[in-house]
């Protein structure tokens, strides 16, 4: 019994110990580190710090306009390791001063940071604008489109097309559709006019008296509506009388009898005043033309103007990129030369 005893009492004792020791490393497992005694104050551990991670370089596009295509400028971008950022210009400010952001270029389509556009360039990564109108070019700021597209260009396209489209000799204009450009417009159209039917006779219509029966009883069957604010109704009363189009820029309506368009293609402008830039080149002015491929022809319907007049209008096209046509107007009162 002594010994039954004995046994018992060094079990419990032994059994008591692992007891504590259990207890303490459990307490070990779930504080990690000792209970503070009395009296001692209670601080958190500091977290450790983790690895920075490193801005990916960027190319920031801002309000990118409906029917640009951006592959070109994402694959410009991949070509060199960056990312590419989009945002309107509200959001805009915010990524320009996130020092988290390695913004390495920024192409803004219209917006024009409220005038800061020349400082964003100097202080932040250079800077191409896209139609953004009253402003110059820059030491790292370039503009596309606006200032300086040739509008008297766009216009002599579409002479050269609304003559070789007529086949009754009378051929129609609207006038007043509150374009700022108007006069360049109809001082281009007139001379390509000329060019494309030297004999063609011209009917004028203001917009607000141009329907599809008052050109019509004059003998016109297509008509030139320069672009304005008043356009997009005159062509879509146009339209419903069924008459043959030309327009400059977007598709005006959707019934619309195109017999062709004159288009403004920045794409491969703003990548080449991009390329400038990142070069180390002073910014510039890079206008639409013929020249440089920021005017071309579009959807040239042969309904309307047949293969044969086509490659007509080609030819007057491929001169003029060449230098080999002057079509005679000022680019900046449309005014004969």
């Amino acid at each position: 019994m002594r010994i039954a005893s004995q046994r018992g009492q060094v079990a419990l004792a032994t059994g008591f110990a692992a007891c504590l020791l259990l207890a303490g490393l459990t307490a070990c497992v779930r504080t990690g580190t000792p209970s503070p005694g009395p009296g001692l104050p209670t601080e958190s551990p500091s977290p450790t710090p983790g690895p920075t991670a490193t801005p990916v370089p960027s190319l920031l596009l801002i309000a990118v306009e409906e029917g640009f295509s951006t592959a070109g400028l994402a694959e410009w971008a991949a070509d060199r390791g960056w990312g590419v950022l989009r945002s309107d210009p509200e959001g805009a400010s915010a990524l320009v001063s996130e020092t988290r952001v390695d913004l390495r270029a920024i192409v803004s389509f219209g917006a024009d940071f409220g005038g800061r556009a020349d400082q964003i360039a100097a202080e932040v990564a250079p800077v191409v604008l896209v139609e953004a109108e009253g402003i110059e070019p820059g030491l790292r700021l370039s503009t596309v489109g606006e200032p300086g597209a040739r509008h008297d260009q766009a216009g002599f396209l579409a002479g050269v097309m609304v003559g070789l489209a007529g086949e009754t000799g009378w051929v129609g204009l609207v006038e007043g559709t509150g374009g700022p450009f108007t006069a360049i417009y109809k001082g281009g159209f007139v001379h390509g006019l000329r060019y494309g039917c030297p004999k063609c006779r011209l009917v004028s219509l203001t917009a607000s008296e141009a329907t599809a029966d008052g050109f019509r009883v004059q003998g016109a069957e297509v008509v030139f509506v320069p672009p304005g604010p008043l356009a997009a109704e005159v062509a879509a009363r146009l339209a419903v009388g069924g008459l043959w189009l030309v327009w400059i820029g977007d598709d005006p309506i959707e019934n619309a009898m195109l017999a062709g368009r004159v288009v403004f293609a920045p794409d491969d402008l703003v990548l080449a005043a991009l390329e400038a830039l990142v070069a180390g080149e002073p910014g510039a002015a890079w206008p639409y033309s013929i020249e440089n491929g920021g005017i071309l022809l579009a959807d040239v319907d042969p309904e309307a103007i047949s293969p044969g007049r086509q490659r007509r209008l080609h030819e007057a096209y491929d001169a003029v990129a060449a230098g080999n046509l002057d079509i005679g107007i000022d680019p900046l009162t449309g005014q004969e030369r």
